[in-house]
Parts: structure tokens; sequence; C-alpha cells
């Protein structure tokens, strides 16, 4: 039932939503200024690829098995790398990490009034209503709207989440190739996101084209570009704070991402329903 399916999807959420927190905890124990956006670009890179083998790998379960399949393939999956997580990793704090120690405790309830942490949070809301609508409407799109069935969005709909996947590399390099030419961290991860941001809205001429390789083109261009922006705005927390902050600020900034999901999820239903796809790409833009 759709109820049992949501309290399902709940669970998982649960599990799911400490991972970029940690993974930004994480880049900011281990990686000096001039790397932090290439480890996230590691590691973000890693996600996309799961969505990238996620794609094939469903359609082919549903196709020989049954739907249910794709939940069971996947989700025995996550069970892989956690043993390999608990034996190889130990934290080492980089020197930079060593020496950014806070003056003074503060509650991570306060967090919520520091500029910082309201720039970042708006950031996340006004930026994640493209990425979750490509993330979750992207394949409803091609099945809909370009007529695409289940066993061609397992043969092509990999393409734009494996060009996801190679932004997150890009976006990491090109700052941290910025902070190692002497660029002050917070300008070149700005930098690369304004770059981002320019270029994303003009994707939303998908709805002017029709050939499968043009909307594929416009699909993994509007994608890859909003990784990188992404790469640098979840770097962020590691260049603003004292580690110990690290964690609580990236999970408060990303829950504004995700609540931002609910409304766009929500809003796209209604809007594709009553109208068409084309008036939610020209607002996502």
């Amino acid at each position: 039932s759709v109820t049992t399916f949501g309290m399902l999807r709940f669970l998982l959420a649960v599990c799911e939503s400490p991972t970029m927190p940690a993974v930004t905890k994480v880049v900011a124990e281990r990686a000096a200024p001039q790397s932090r956006a290439t480890l996230m670009g590691i590691a973000t890179f890693g996600i996309g690829m799961g969505t990238t083998f996620a794609v094939p790998v469903v359609a082919f379960l549903t196709l020989h098995f049954n739907w249910s399949w794709a939940f069971y393939g996947t989700g025995l999956l996550g069970f892989l790398w956690v043993p390999f997580w608990l034996i190889f990793y130990r934290t080492k704090l980089s020197p930079a990490a060593n020496s950014r120690k806070p003056k003074v405790e503060v509650p991570w309830i306060k967090l919520l009034g520091d500029r910082r942490v309201i720039g970042l949070s708006l950031t996340h809301i006004l930026s994640a209503s493209m990425f979750w609508f490509y993330l979750f409407w992207g394949p409803s799109f091609l099945n809909q709207e370009r007529h695409i069935d289940i066993r061609q969005i397992g043969i092509y709909g990999w393409i734009p989440y494996c060009f996801a996947s190679m932004g997150s590399l890009a976006g990491g390099y090109a700052s941290s190739w910025l902070v190692s030419r002497n660029w002050e961290p917070l300008r070149a991860r700005k930098t690369v996101m304004w770059i981002c941001a320019v270029i994303v809205p003009f994707t939303s001429f998908i709805v002017k084209v029709h050939s499968l390789a043009g909307v594929l083109t416009m699909m993994t261009i509007a994608i890859f570009f909003m990784q990188a922006f992404y790469n640098s705005l979840f770097t962020m927390p590691a260049d603003l704070f004292p580690l110990d902050r690290v964690g609580s600020v990236a999970g408060l900034t990303i829950m504004c991402n995700t609540a931002a999901a609910i409304v766009v999820m929500q809003f796209t239903g209604y809007m594709v329903e009553r109208f068409s796809y084309t008036p939610v790409f020209v607002l996502m833009a």
C-alpha cells in the first residue's frame, strides 16, 4: 500500500540522512584547504556512480524478475561497504583541522542564527529545486513526455547521472586548483558556483527538444554543472567553521535542502497533472 511504502521510505531516509554531513566532516578532518573540494568530489563521484549503475540494474532486475528485486538487489549492496568502512577508516586530523580550534562551545541550535549558516541554508533551498526535480522526475519526464519505456531508460537513462559524477570531480578539481594558485578558498568555491549557476538555467530549453539524443544532452549538461555547483556548496562548511561544528552545520543546511525537496515534489506533481512539464522547467530555471 501507499502508506506502507511511505513508512519504509521514511526508514530508508533515516538511515540515509547522515551520509552527506558525515562526508563533509571527513573532508574537514582529512584534507587541507587546497584538497577539500577534490576529496568532496571523489565522495560525491561515488554517490553519482551509484545512481548511474542503479538505472540499468533496476531496469534489468524489474524486467527479468519483478519490481521487488529492484529493492532486494540494491538494498543488499548496502551491506557490502559497511565492513570495509569499519575495518579501514580511522580518524586522522590534517594539520589544518588541528589548527582550527573553536573559541567557545556553541550549541547547534544557536547555529541557526549564524549569518553564514543562514546564507548556506538559503543557497541550498533555492538551488535544491532543480537538483531534486532532475533526480526524481527526470525518468518520469522521459517516460511521459518523450515516451521512453523502462527498457530504453535502462539503456540510456544512466548517461546523465554518469556525467553528474564527472561534474563532481570537475567542480572539486577546479576549485582546488584555484586554491592551490593562492586563491582564498571561499572565493574559489563561489567562482565555480557562479559559473555553474549561469549555465544551468539555459537547460530549461529541454522542453523544446524532442529527439532522444537532444533531451539526454540537455539533461547531461544540467546535471553535470549542478553537481559541480553542489561540490563547492557541500565543501564550504569545512572552510567556514571549526572542526567540531562542521557536521552540525552540514546537517542543518542539508536539512533545508531536503525540506525544499518536499515542496518541489508536491509542486511538480501538481503542475504536471494540471498543466505540463514546461512551466516546471521554466520555474526551476
